[in-house]
């Protein structure tokens, strides 16, 4: 079907160039400056419908997600640390059928998807001390696991207590009530980490009162 709308947008900005082509030559011929004049708009016409188009076929490339769930948490506010403390649960939206959801208790972990809607920055820093510390060194966005980044997503393992029904409860999600969530995916070892596993210590520190 695109090769059928790409040969057809093609044989019609050809036609069209063609069409004016020739309006002009005839209009030269027979001394016709409106003709001439037509065959002009006819072709600079079409090109800037195709230059239009080829922008919006480039915007359409951007994607719209819609949440799978809500968080229930514990914690209402957008605060740092302690997460070992709160209770959560994710709620399934009534548009996600329940069966989504089997088999998932036979995992001890889970993998959640959320997106940080409660994080407000204007401006994302793409390098930046670690929540503001200066005396920690300052590493890309990508290097650290701020809230406010480019797309705004968040990414936890968490321990799954109990699903009942459409509502997952979990052990260590550090994700403020209202939040949305993009996915849940089983966790299995093979997807943990191959080789040895190191850190900068400035994340060890940051980490120590996490949980």
């Amino acid at each position: 079907m695109k090769i059928i709308l790409t040969i057809s947008r093609f044989l019609a900005v050809g036609s069209s160039v063609i069409v004016g082509s020739l309006a002009i030559v005839v209009g030269e011929n027979d001394d016709s400056p409106g003709l001439q004049g037509l065959g002009c708009i006819l072709i600079v016409s079409t090109l800037v419908v195709t230059l239009l188009s080829r922008i919006q076929q480039k915007s359409q490339t951007k994607f719209a997600m819609q949440p799978i769930g809500l968080v229930k948490s514990s914690r209402k506010e957008v605060v740092d640390d302690n997460w070992g403390a709160e209770t959560s649960k994710i709620v399934l939206e009534d548009s996600i059928s329940i069966d989504a959801l089997t088999g998932l208790e036979t995992f001890s972990h889970c993998l959640v998807v959320y997106f940080f809607d409660q994080a407000y920055s204007k401006k994302i820093e793409m390098l930046r001390h670690p929540r503001g510390n200066t005396a920690w060194p300052k590493v890309g966005i990508f290097a650290q696991r701020a809230k406010d980044r480019p797309n705004r997503l968040g990414v936890t393992v968490c321990r799954v207590l109990k699903i009942d029904r459409r509502d997952i409860f979990l052990e260590g999600l550090d994700a403020v009530d209202g939040t949305p969530v993009i996915d849940i995916k089983p966790w299995m070892a093979e997807f943990g980490p191959q080789g040895e596993v190191f850190q900068p210590q400035w994340s060890r520190e940051l980490m120590k009162n996490y949980w």
